[in-house]
């Protein structure tokens, strides 16, 4: 069968980052709008009492190591996206081609949520392709109806677990290669808006939570000890039900 597919233009790997303009920890870092998951992860920790205090010091060395880090996996992340080829013609096995497409693409778009950064281009792309690819599938299988109805039924899960909402943060923990050491989830969580709190609190297993509230208070009171001012985390606490009561700690 043959398909006439219009070009697309092909999204662009990023420029390595400039020199950041900090000489030492104690001057202010000019953090990019939208960091790259590394990046974040140093805005997190800087001059933040809720971490340790050597992880509180970030040097310009460090978040230009960081953004290089970024550079590269959004660089990756384009060269695996031009790999993706829609042909004129499709094989025979039309099924399991585009099916090994949209794999490909829903793992790209995966990817690129947990590196971070402005990825309205990539997206766009991404999703521009699958609509295409979707449009391909629907007009091979229009006398097939049973097959239909359950791509229709997969294209729907597919679409929830795009619009279920993570934020940075908890797409940032489904990474296979961490940016968030184990040890700094409790104060990196409380880093986050309250909405990014709440979400990764409900999909917190129940036989986890208490533990990880344990975290969470130990590094409020570790913080506090240090005159950390505990109002600014106020909504971030309500989000995963603080204050506890004394039949629930």
């Amino acid at each position: 069968m043959g398909w006439k597919f219009w070009d697309k233009p092909q999204p662009q790997a990023r420029e390595l980052p400039a020199p950041v303009q900090a000489e030492d920890a104690r001057q202010e870092v000019a953090w990019r709008e939208k960091p790259g998951a590394h990046e974040r992860h140093l805005q997190r920790r800087y001059n933040n009492l809720l971490f340790p205090a050597a992880r509180r010091v970030v040097t310009a060395e460090d978040v230009l190591a960081a953004r290089r880090m970024d550079a590269a996996e959004y660089k990756d992340l384009v060269d695996k996206i031009g790999t993706i080829n829609l042909p004129e013609d499709f094989p025979n096995n039309w099924n399991e081609y585009l099916t090994n497409i949209t794999d490909q693409i829903d793992t790209l778009k995966r990817r690129a949520r947990q590196i971070g950064g402005d990825m309205t281009q990539i997206m766009h792309h991404l999703n521009s392709t699958r609509s295409d690819m979707g449009n391909i599938w629907r007009e091979c299988m229009k006398n097939r109806p049973e097959s239909l109805r359950l791509y229709e039924i997969a294209e729907a899960a597919a679409r929830k677990y795009d619009e279920e909402f993570r934020g940075d943060f908890g797409n940032q923990l489904l990474r296979d290669d961490p940016c968030i050491p184990a040890g700094e989830l409790a104060p990196s969580l409380l880093c986050e808006d309250a909405k990014t709190v709440a979400a990764f609190w409900e999909k917190l297993p129940e036989a986890n939570r208490k533990t990880f509230d344990k975290m969470v208070a130990d590094c409020i009171h570790g913080a506090m000890a240090e005159d950390f001012e505990i109002g600014t985390v106020r909504e971030q606490l309500l989000a995963i039900g603080w204050p506890r009561s004394p039949a629930a700690a």
